[in-house]
């Protein structure tokens, strides 16, 4: 999906137009960000990669929101989070397998064991992380780099 802000705009008036209140205020979040986003960078443009980086930061504070207000018996708060987290969530590219994570992580290792490179926790995830983009989330990655040591 190639995401742009005319894009989100366009998704916010489509919302407005159908009456999904969720949708609409889900997408007006986004572009607050990616304002905002623009002005603490100075940047004009931004490219579908920066926009992604954001919506990730966004999913990450659902998440977060999510295991709060479980914690403190709001189950209202929870499904209306949940409901707005599944609009992100199918913006991001598809997330690779913990199968597919496990493989590049042995990969990665395996790689930097020839070259004669230190492994260590830092090393795998920089490494890692780069191999896989946006698509996967950097907690997953730890948890299973953690594992792997």
């Amino acid at each position: 999906m190639n995401l742009t802000e005319q894009y989100i705009i366009s998704q916010i008036n489509e919302s407005l137009k159908t009456g999904e209140k969720v949708k609409s205020s889900v997408f007006r979040l986004l572009l607050s960000d990616i304002k905002n986003y623009k002005i603490s960078t100075k940047q004009k443009d931004l490219t579908s990669d920066d926009i992604t980086k954001i919506i990730k930061k966004m999913v990450s504070r659902y998440n977060e929101s999510i295991e709060t207000f479980q914690k403190g018996n709001r189950q209202d708060l929870v499904e209306k989070e949940k409901k707005e987290l599944v609009i992100l969530q199918k913006m991001l590219p598809a997330q690779l397998s913990t199968e597919e994570l496990n493989a590049i992580i042995q990969n990665t290792v395996h790689e930097i064991k020839e070259t004669g490179g230190n492994i260590n926790f830092g090393i795998i995830m920089k490494a890692v992380i780069n191999k896989t983009g946006s698509s996967a989330d950097g907690k997953i990655i730890s948890d299973l780099v953690k594992k792997f040591l």
